[in-house]
């Protein structure tokens, strides 16, 4: 009897194994932000955002440039990997005027039960993407690595950097988000050199930080595909 148990046991775990289980866990985070034009350094509204794997919660900056996205909650089947890591996740921002979208990271830990709200550094729209900014002369040698980033932006080609065609959106984000953090630095140069009383530095930071984020979630890519 005490065999037929056991047995009885160990087949009902390896059904248990085979079967899937799924679980209702948030698969992206609640979002907030708030949006900034490069030239002003003022609000914008309008600006759509969305998580972009879950193109249905697509929401718009207010008048005060606040960019708010809901968290997403769905069946998975992943509920045993190890949630507690903090995981990349892209977030697309919308121009409305210029119609022209690119990517932010936010960095939450997927897959749990418990909702999370994650703040996004300010993001910065540059109306004239194209033109190119000269590179900052920052004072400390890890702001400097930070500006230049190994990169000339009219002549370097880094698709060898991306796992596949299909992600060279994102590469132009990483670009981009460089060439606006430097136009950024050189904004609040200028403010400050007109005697503005506010406290701009901290943007610096911020255009910086998607820099970081977004050229290190691009290295990272680039790992997993050699692996």
């Amino acid at each position: 009897m005490g065999f037929r148990v056991i047995l009885g046991g160990v087949l009902l775990c390896t059904l248990s194994a085979c079967s899937p289980f799924r679980e209702s866990v948030y698969v992206a985070p609640e979002v907030h932000g708030k949006v900034v034009t490069v030239d002003s350094l003022l609000p914008v509204a309008d600006v759509a955002v969305q998580h972009h794997e879950y193109l249905e919660g697509i929401t718009r900056s207010d008048e005060h440039g606040r960019l708010y996205l809901e968290a997403v909650k769905d069946y998975s089947s992943e509920v045993l990997k190890l949630s507690f890591l903090r995981q990349a996740q892209l977030i697309k921002i919308g121009d409305p005027q210029t119609e022209q979208s690119f990517f932010v990271v936010t960095y939450f830990h997927r897959l749990s039960q418990t909702q999370e709200s994650v703040d996004i550094p300010t993001v910065f729209l540059g109306r004239e993407p194209e033109v190119l900014a000269s590179i900052p002369v920052f004072g400390d040698e890890q702001s400097r690595r930070t500006s230049h980033l190994g990169l000339n932006l009219d002549s370097v080609d880094l698709l060898s950097l991306v796992a596949s065609a299909c992600d060279k959106n994102i590469l132009d984000s990483a670009r981009l988000a460089l060439n606006t953090a430097r136009k950024v630095y050189w904004k609040v140069e200028e403010q400050v050199a007109l005697g503005s009383t506010q406290a701009h530095q901290g943007l610096v930071d911020h255009a910086y930080q998607h820099v970081f984020n977004l050229w290190s979630y691009l290295y990272q890519m680039q790992a997993s595909s050699s692996d």
